[in-house]
């Protein structure tokens, strides 16, 4: 007749519980202690992390040498929700004696890793009617993968002006900005142009809050007349190559010979350059015919070598 070996109860803690959220796919750190009644060494104990239906979820623990501390390392499923597992040591016979399984529940949420789009080459302005091509990238705050997911660029009503997308490779000089060039139409009506970006990060290997971003440009009437301006120094007459120059909309820089050529269309517009120590006063300028403007700059000190127009 078999003799029933004498059962020690266990005793799990958690001296240091989760957060009640975490990011999906995280690596999660759980410090507990272990103990049996009768104060036998459980070290080395098969502590498992069991789902609710008995699956068992991969885990690595350890206690420490000097006594039943130890920390268990998870990682976070890669779905949003709501986690209901349990720390199970499971019941254990040897050395001539029995301990009792013990269980502990184990409740968490799981949340969305953050996405983030960017949008650049937009011109500062287009022709009603004409095609361009702007870039668009999009970015994991875990640098997850995401080639092949698409980009969607919307009107301000909501309505899909294109798609395009993600290419295999992260943009050169960045590590997972993952990009791709799309062709937009310029509206046929002249003025401010508002569009976004939108990512809808579905599919991914961990989920992801979706992104957009808002970006717009100027739609211009095609252009009548060529403006050439002319910059030069006030007290020397000498030309003054490298200025940015701004005509309403339009934009220009002076060559060597401190000409920029510049069609406009028809109309109004507010005179601007720019050039690190040169300065000279915005004006207005009527456009209804090819003209020619000299503009006289001042020299200034360079308060910011750096600065520019953005």
């Amino acid at each position: 007749m078999s003799t029933a070996l004498p059962a020690h109860s266990t005793l799990i803690e958690v001296t240091k519980p989760l957060p009640p959220d975490v990011l999906v796919g995280a690596d999660i750190t759980v410090t507990v202690r272990v103990s049996c009644s009768a104060g036998c060494d459980l070290r080395h104990v098969p502590l498992k992390v069991v789902a609710p239906g008995g699956a068992t979820i991969a885990s690595h623990f350890t206690i420490g040498d000097a006594d039943e501390f130890g920390q268990l390392q998870i990682k976070a499923p890669s779905r949003v929700g709501e986690h209901a597992w349990a720390l199970v040591l499971p019941a254990q016979e040897g050395a001539g004696l029995a301990h009792l399984e013990c269980a502990v529940p184990m409740s968490f949420s799981t949340t969305p890793l953050d996405s983030s789009l960017a949008v650049w080459d937009i011109p500062s302005s287009t022709v009603t009617g004409d095609r361009f091509q702007i870039k668009v990238g999009a970015k994991s705050a875990a640098d997850c993968v995401l080639r092949g997911k698409g980009i969607e660029i919307c009107r301000e009503d909501g309505t899909i002006a294109a798609r395009g997308i993600l290419q295999d490779s992260p943009f050169p000089g960045t590590s997972a900005l993952y990009w791709t060039s799309i062709e937009l139409v310029a509206p046929q009506q002249a003025g401010i142009c508002s569009l976004s970006a939108r990512f809808e990060a579905d599919e991914l290997e961990l989920d992801h809050n979706s992104s957009s971003t808002s970006f717009g440009f100027v739609v211009v009437r095609p252009p009548e007349h060529m403006v050439t301006v002319r910059v030069v120094e006030q007290d020397t007459a000498m030309p003054i190559g490298n200025v940015q120059i701004r005509l309403g909309a339009y934009r220009a820089e002076t060559d060597q010979s401190g000409q920029a050529r510049i069609n406009t269309a028809t109309g109004s517009f507010e005179l601007n350059i720019w050039k690190v120590g040169y300065d000279a006063p915005p004006r207005m300028v009527d456009v209804n015919a090819d003209a020619s403007i000299q503009v006289e700059a001042v020299v200034v000190p360079e308060d910011d070598p750096d600065a520019g127009w953005m």
